[in-house]
This record gives C-alpha cells, structure tokens and sequence, in this order.
C-alpha cells in the first residue's frame, strides 16, 4: 500500500497521506456545513415566501458590508504565526480586533437608525443586532485560523460541526414556528456568538504555550483589512444591487441559482486551505516546482464536476427547489464558475508566504474589477448580467492568481 501511494505521489506531486489525513476532516467540515445549508435551503423554499427570504438575505449581505469596517486580515497571520509557533498571535489579533470593532459598532447602528428615521423599524433593528452579534462573532471565530495553523484539523473540524448543526436547527425551529426576517437573523447570528466565544476559550486554554508575537503581524492585518472591506463589498454588491433595483423575489431566485455552485466551491476550497500549511514550510522553488501541475489537476476535477451537475441541475430542482424553477438556467451558467477554484492554490502560495504587499494587490485589483463588472451588468441585463459577472470574476481572479504567483516566485528566486 505504501509503495502505491509513494507511485501516486510522484505522478501528482502531492503529499497524498497528509491530504488524506487533513483533508478528511477539512471535507467532513465542508459536507456537514453544506448539508446543514442545503437542509435550510430545501426549507426556505417550501416553508418561507420568496419575498421574507430575499429581505432576509439582503440584510445578510448588508451586515456583512458594515462588519467589514472591523480588522478582517489577521487570518492570514494568524495561520502562519501558529505554525512558527507564535502563539502569542492570537491574544494579539483579538485584543486589536476589539479595538477596531467601534467602528463596525458605530456603523451599523448608523444604518439602523437611517431605516428607523424611514419609518422601517424591523429594518433598523435586524440591522442593529446582526450587526452586534455577527462583529464580535467574527472576532471569536480567529481560533479558526490558529488551529489550522497549528495543523488540527480534527479539532476545528469538530468546531465547526457543532456550530452548523446547531445553528442549522435553530434556523429550521425559527422557519417552522415564526419565519420573520428579525426572528430568522436572531436565530442564524445568536448561536454562532455563543459557540465561536467558547471554542475560542478553549482552544486559548488548551493550545497557547507561549506569547511570542512577530512586530509585521499588525501591519500586515492592517494592510490584509483595507484590501478585504473593499473585497466585502465587492462580495455583497450583487445582492444588494438586486434587491436595490429588482426586489427580494428576484434576489430570491438568484440566491438560489448560485447556492448550490457555492457549496460545491465550500467543498473544494478545503483542498487550499490545506495546502496553506505545506507551502509556508517550503521555499519558493519547490513551490513553484510542483503548483502548476497542482492547480491543472484541480481545474480537471472542477470541471467534471460542472460537467456532471449542469445536466443534472433541472431534475435538482424539481425534486428540492420547485418554487425556485426560474433559477435553473441562471445556475447552470453559475456553475461553470467551479472550474475557477484552481486559482485558490496560487493564492494560498502568496499568502503562505507573507507577501502582503502581493495579497494586497490581488484583493483590491479583483475586487475593483468585480464592482465594476457587476454594477453595469446588473444595471443592463438584470439576473443574467449579475450571473455573467459572477462567472467573469471567478476567472478573472484565478487567472490573475496564478500570473500573480509566477512572477512573485520568480522575483524572490533571482
């Protein structure tokens, strides 16, 4: 057995035993939090008007723009301070994380209190508590990074199955007993708030051994954080944009027509963040040595799979989605996107490997790109055009990732 997977490791030119034993659990992870979305999904569809729902995801998308103005690039440094064995990293990325999160704070309640003046107070106050429970969520949730850098996927794993049942069955339990957009955000933010601060508090307990910080941490997440707010709203402007100009109904069926592409991306983007760890222990050459072949490989097994659900996509929906039947076509080109997943391997290279200024420029040059693709293309030609623009962006990203990568390793190997 052995000497078949050295043979295997050699034609692929991966670790295929250390795939297997993290990539069990990154996948098991990924399929349990899929499967927790698409239970919700199958019942937001029957249970849940296309009008509740679409409000309810615009709020989501809103929130998530507003927590942007807390610090979002630490993960980065905390998976590579965690495995240089830098403990101290994660004391240091909450407490500055705390600090930042006043603006977040002020932000949404300044939202809230603009829909209040317009007389919507479900609005106001949905957008003040998300706002709340998801800022500080996001700051416990940084054990995440830390015990991937740390290698223990088991555990995290384990973390973030907890969290999506449990959250999961408190979503179904609000559906079936008061589907309301306040009542449906309570019951998706709440419990992650609570579980996200005892994992953090655990793994902290359990994990940190020492308090050594390395001083480019900070600037680093400084830099990572500008880049990501323009990322977040990049990553929410086409629901926004939709509800804006088209209403929830139609923001309903888009959601449902990119849903399912997304959680086959969830599953396949575990293959990057595995590689994380693996690539920051290697040198620029032998980086460089083996990812092209890597990410080819990864672009043929995201292809078969669209290949294998765009036909298939129809009879899906019929069976679990039968009020969202107008979303068929539109995530049948949804999904050729999945092909673009490959590009997540250059990336995972150029972050491994502390180039911030590199990360820097990708996020804002993508996110630039995205904003303006979508807003034109939702303007002109409605759902399709903000579903050609999501096909577009997924490549754009994942060519210039790859572009990006190359020149990177070759500059540092002069």
């Amino acid at each position: 057995m052995n000497q078949l997977l050295t043979k295997i490791e050699r034609i692929v030119r991966t670790d295929i035993r250390y795939l297997v034993r993290g990539g069990f659990w990154l996948t098991l992870g990924q399929v349990v939090s899929s499967l927790g979305g698409f239970v919700t999904s199958v019942a937001f569809a029957h249970l849940v008007s296309p009008h509740i729902y679409g409000t309810y995801k615009y709020i989501l998308s809103l929130v998530s723009i507003i927590s942007n103005f807390n610090l979002t690039g630490f993960s980065t440094s905390i998976i590579r301070g965690a495995a240089q064995n830098n403990d101290g990293v994660l004391a240091f990325s909450i407490k500055k994380s705390m600090a930042w999160s006043m603006l977040t704070v002020i932000a949404g309640i300044g939202v809230a209190i603009y829909y209040v003046f317009q007389e919507n107070y479900i609005f106001g106050l949905t957008i003040g508590v998300s706002t709340l429970l998801f800022t500080f969520s996001n700051i416990w949730i940084l054990y995440g990074p830390f015990l991937s850098g740390k290698k223990e996927f088991a555990l995290n794993t384990k973390y973030v199955i907890i969290n999506s049942v449990v959250t999961t069955a408190c979503l179904l339990l609000m559906i079936l007993v008061s589907p309301g957009v306040l009542q449906l955000a309570c019951a998706f933010f709440v419990p992650s708030f609570i579980l996200n601060w005892y994992f953090y508090k655990k793994t902290e307990k359990k994990f940190v051994k020492n308090t050594n910080v390395e001083t480019t941490y900070y600037s680093e997440s400084i830099h990572l954080s500008i880049a990501n707010f323009i990322a977040g709203i990049a990553q929410n402007i086409d629901k926004v944009l939709l509800f804006q100009f088209l209403g929830p109904v139609d923001l309903a069926i888009y959601n449902f027509a990119i849903a399912v592409p997304d959680q086959i991306r969830g599953l396949m983007k575990g293959v990057s963040r595995l590689a994380f760890p693996k690539f920051a222990e290697k040198s620029w050459g032998e980086v460089r040595a083996t990812i092209g072949h890597k990410t080819l490989l990864l672009a043929l097994g995201s292809a078969a799979i669209a290949a294998v659900y765009i036909p298939l996509a129809p009879y899906f929906y019929q069976i679990f989605f039968p009020t969202y039947l107008d979303s068929v076509i539109y995530s049948q080109y949804a999904a050729i996107a999945l092909i673009a997943i490959a590009g997540s391997l250059p990336y995972a290279a150029i972050q491994a490997h502390g180039k911030t200024r590199e990360s820097y420029y990708f996020i804002i040059i993508t996110s630039v790109v995205q904003i303006a693709s979508t807003v034109p293309a939702i303007m002109l030609y409605g759902l399709m055009g903000a579903v050609i623009a999501f096909v577009f962006n997924k490549f754009f990203a994942a060519i210039f990732s790859y572009w990006l990568m190359q020149r990177v390793a070759a500059e540092d190997m002069q």
